[in-house]
This record gives C-alpha cells, sequence and structure tokens, in this order.
C-alpha cells in the first residue's frame, strides 16, 4: 500500500510495506529559492542527479553531525531553502512537500540521498537521519537490482547513517500513517520511534536487497543475512528485537535495545 508522504509521516522498507515514499512528478528537476535562509529571490531549476555510485565528499557524509555535503558540487539542494515543521507556523514547513517532487525511479535515490542529508546538515534530527540512512540504503539496493553490483560507498554509508539513528537519536519519535479510525475518516497518525524503523530497515526485508549479504552454511542466504545484521548491531552496542504479529499500530514493533554492559554511545547536548 502506498502512503502520501508529509510532516508527520515515515518511509519503512519493511514495515508491512505500507510506508512507502509516494514521489509524483515526473519532471527530473527541482525549484530552489535563494541561498537557504529564507530570504531569497531568484528560482533556479536544474536536473537532478542520476545513477547507482555514489562519491564521497568526505568520509562521513550524511551521517551527524558532518555538514560535508553542503559543499559538495554534484548536491542539486546545497542552496535550497528546506524548511522544517514549525508548530508555530504550520505553513512554513516544505521540507516533505520538496522531498515528493523527485521523481520515483529508483535511479533518483542518489537525489533522495543530496537532499536528506541537506536537511540533517542544516537540523541535525532523528527524521532527517533516518531518511538519509533510508535512501543510502535505496541507493545500495537499485545498484544491486539494476546493475548486480551495488555501491560499495553507499552500502557503508548507510550503515553508518543507521548507526547513527541510534548513538545520537535513540530516542528520536516520527509520525506514521494516516490509519483508519471510526471517529476520523482521515485516518489517524501514530508515534514511532525511529530505532524501531531502524530495526526494520537494517534486518533483511524482502522488498531491498540486505546491507548484510551473507553466506554461513547450513543457513539460507536470508537466515545468513539476518544474523550477520545481528551480530554487527551487537557490535555496535545493541540488541535486535523481532516485530509481533498483527498490523501496525497494534503489533509491537521492532525494536533497538541498548547493551548496558556496553559505554552510552554519544548522545546529543
Amino acid at each position: 500500500m502506498m502512503r502520501n508522504l508529509n510532516w508527520k509521516e515515515v518511509q519503512s522498507g519493511s514495515f508491512n510495506r505500507l510506508l512507502m515514499l509516494l514521489f509524483a512528478l515526473a519532471v527530473p528537476g527541482i525549484e530552489g529559492c535563494g541561498s537557504g535562509d529564507g530570504g531569497g529571490e531568484n528560482i533556479t531549476t536544474q536536473p537532478l542527479p542520476t545513477g547507482f555510485s555514489l562519491g564521497l565528499e568526505c568520509d562521513d557524509v550524511g551521517v551527524y553531525p558532518e555538514d560535508c555535503v553542503l559543499d559538495d558540487r554534484n548536491n542539486p539542494y546545497a542552496t535550497v531553502n528546506i524548511r522544517e515543521f514549525d508548530p508555530e507556523d504550520e505553513d512554513a514547513e516544505n521540507k516533505f512537500d520538496l522531498a515528493n517532487e523527485i521523481p520515483a525511479g529508483r535511479e533518483y535515490a542518489i537525489s533522495r540521498f543530496y537532499f536528506w542529508a541537506t536537511a540533517l546538515a542544516r537540523r541535525g534530527s532523528g527524521e532527517n537521519q533516518y531518511y538519509t540512512a533510508n535512501a543510502l540504503h535505496e541507493l545500495w539496493s537499485a545498484g544491486v537490482e539494476e546493475t548486480g553490483f551495488g555501491s560499495p560507498n553507499a552500502q557503508a554509508q548507510a550503515k553508518k547513517a543507521y548507526r547513527a539513528c541510534l548513538d545520537y537519536f535513540f530516542d528520536d519519535f516520527t509520525f506514521i500513517g494516516p490509519f483508519p479510525d471510526p471517529n476520523d475518516p482521515d485516518g489517524d497518525f501514530v508515534p514511532f520511534p525511529i530505532r524501531s524503523l531502524v530495526g526494520t530497515q537494517l534486518v533483511p526485508s524482502p522488498e531491498w536487497a540486505t546491507l548484510f549479504p551473507s553466506v554461513n552454511p547450513p543457513l539460507t542466504e536470508l537466515e545468513a543475512s539476518e544474523l550477520a545484521a545481528k551480530t554487527e548491531l551487537g557490535e555496535w552496542g545493541y540488541f535486535y528485537v523481532p516485530p509481533g504479529p498483527g498490523d501496525p499500530p497494534d503489533n509491537i514493533p521492532a525494536n533497538i535495545i541498548r547493551n548496558n554492559n556496553l559505554p552510552i554511545p554519544p548522545q546529543l547536548d
């Protein structure tokens, strides 16, 4: 099922396939206003990058707190005014509107990466970090599916970005939905922890290629990949707890818990 994306929604490639991004525009271009400080006047249009490889502006591009993506000459969003949700002025937010303008094709995963990495560089949040990781994961998966060889850079950065969600934004929430509500014909949104979405993406799903391809007889390829993912999570200092039965929001979601025997990772000030 496809869901329109707005400020309250979040994408999860394996969360019962309910929360995929819906991108509607067929023209591969963006419109940016000014330098990103809200005071620009000139409107410019430029084509979006496509492809299945990723060059690195710096070692930690797309990973909080690094902001080198703003210096990447291939980044079409470096001067675009991406505005976050403001509870005092809901009409000012344009982040998800701009994200929805990126065409849906998997070849545009790299454009989604640049968009969310730019949003993250300007405002560190679990939401922005998760979507950046998600775009990197999509870029890796698209390369595997389209060419047979995923981008090693995208694979490595996706792992770093997912880990940053846990290390820096462990308690952050976002909202998913809308889910049917007999008292609300438009449905309802529910808060959802970023760490749970990370858990559903790191442990392999049939929708996207796993970031942890593995062969470990007598396990199946899927079982071996799941074991590899859980092992790396353990090395990061976390445990994966699988989801319970049922459909969201009634089920117990996948979760990540900290290994209390290891040092607590750095947190936001």
